[in-house]
């Protein structure tokens, strides 16, 4: 398993990590981090690429919820719930672009932040700004740290299924508490 994913990586890994960071910014559920979980501990060499990638896909992506948003658009949202948005909602009108910031550490979706963005009608320019500065911290640190683990634990790769396992089990766990703590 690990050597099929070290093989897409070398090949398609950055084109994923940023369609798939654009793709969540916009509707799909599964955060970006997943990727690199399965990704950077395969291919530790490849984590900043990976990252980076993920990294200007999430704002792309993010860019464009906003505008699609205060064009009038509306996207599916799948696990969000209303509190979610109107948490996004209330502390954009208090802090402008600077709430997503809190963004990484909240569980409120980047989604949810992009499309209350746009119809807040946010300056596209302080939310590039921010919103680069916020998932930067934390794509390129998950992919640090899963780059890391990857290193480490080099000497166990024959163990990389239970691990990815493991790593599905605790994301679909986080994800149903996180969802459950805000619906």
């Amino acid at each position: 398993m690990r050597r099929r994913v070290a093989a897409l990586v070398s090949r398609r890994g950055a084109l994923l990590a940023f369609v798939w960071a654009c793709a969540e910014a916009l509707s799909w559920p599964l955060m970006p981090e997943l990727l690199l979980g399965v990704v950077c501990a395969a291919v530790p060499r490849s984590a900043l690429r990976v990252s980076s990638a993920a990294l200007a896909g999430s704002v792309a992506g993010g860019l464009l919820a906003l505008h699609l948003a205060a064009a009038g658009a509306d996207l599916p949202a799948p696990l969000t719930t209303d509190r979610m948005r109107s948490e996004a909602r209330v502390t954009l009108e208090r802090d402008g672009a600077r709430t997503v910031h809190a963004q990484p550490w909240n569980g409120v979706p980047f989604k949810v932040y992009a499309a209350e963005a746009g119809r807040a009608r946010t300056d596209a320019g302080a939310w590039l700004a921010h919103s680069t500065a916020a998932r930067g911290v934390r794509t390129l640190g998950v992919g640090a740290a899963f780059g890391l683990l990857g290193f480490l634990l080099h000497r166990l790769r024959r163990l990389y299924g239970v691990y990815l396992v493991l790593l599905g089990g605790g994301f679909a766990v986080g994800l149903g508490l996180i969802v459950r703590g805000w619906a």
